[in-house]
């Protein structure tokens, strides 16, 4: 049967499961075209997570995968306590659990290799590309050295995009304050307008120095002042065709300690 992703997911979402998404599903997630069947999942296995996991899956009648029909089991906290690694067929599909990771070990440390994703409309865990590569290291296996070849182009890829997302940001900067106009952005999740006023080098980070405008009358909770962004957290960036003058005053505090300055309202 196709496993349902999203109904797994979401029962353990809706559990506050502590999980990280792990193996062929997280290669799919950072852009993989590999195919599967099954979900595995990394989990916490302290005795408030085995009972919320426990609950999560409980109502997909989980059994062992493979193993006799009539063969007694039940997916209890005694039953995750007393092993580590469960490979499970489902009522919605299959799943595996995994209480640690060759070449990484435990939840700890998996969680140190995760990273934040938007999963079905759910923000959660998923195993990075260098924890893949670390798993798939220490496995060894043929199909593991497939996917390290795999993992090489992903990075690759993703390293593109990165440039070229801050290559964006950078000409909008460049142009927006040459001429002194407006942008508007996206910015921890948050659409924002502003009048980038310093864009450079700050402690060693690439940042801007932007006035905030509230963007909306309804969107109380969105400041209007100064604001020293990362640039790298930019997303979306375009210029409007609204300028600004040239001075609001006195400067912001951090007006004066770059590094270096690519570009600056005179």
């Amino acid at each position: 049967m196709i496993t349902d992703f999203e109904a797994l997911i979401h029962a353990l979402e809706d559990r506050d499961v502590d999980f990280v998404i792990v193996g062929a599903v997280a290669l799919v997630l950072h852009g993989s075209a590999r195919v599967t069947r099954d979900l595995d999942i990394a989990y916490a296995r302290n005795e408030d997570n085995l009972r919320r996991l426990s609950a999560a899956l409980q109502p997909f009648s989980p059994r062992l995968r493979g193993a006799p029909p009539d063969l007694p089991f039940k997916l209890d906290v005694p039953t995750l306590r007393s092993g580590l690694n469960f490979t499970l067929t489902t009522s919605v599909g299959d799943i595996d659990l995994l209480g640690e990771l060759l070449g990484i070990g435990g939840f700890a440390l998996i969680e140190r290799f995760a990273t934040s994703m938007t999963v079905y409309e759910r923000e959660v865990q998923v195993l990075s590309l260098d924890g893949l590569e670390r798993a798939k290291r220490a496995a060894g296996r043929l199909k593991d050295l497939v996917d390290l070849s795999e993992i090489l182009e992903l990075r690759r890829q993703h390293e593109a995009q990165l440039q070229a997302a801050a290559d964006t940001v950078d000409s909008v900067l460049l142009h927006a304050i040459a001429e002194r106009r407006l942008i508007q952005f996206t910015y921890n999740g948050r659409e924002r307008v502003a009048e980038p006023h310093d864009y450079g080098i700050h402690k060693g980070v690439s940042r801007a120095l932007v006035y905030q405008l509230q963007t909306s009358p309804g969107e109380t909770d969105t400041p209007i002042g100064w604001r020293l962004l990362d640039t790298a957290k930019i997303e979306a960036p375009v210029v409007l065709d609204t300028t600004f003058r040239a001075s609001r005053g006195a400067a912001h505090r951090n007006h004066y300690t770059w590094d270096k300055v690519h570009a600056r309202v005179g």
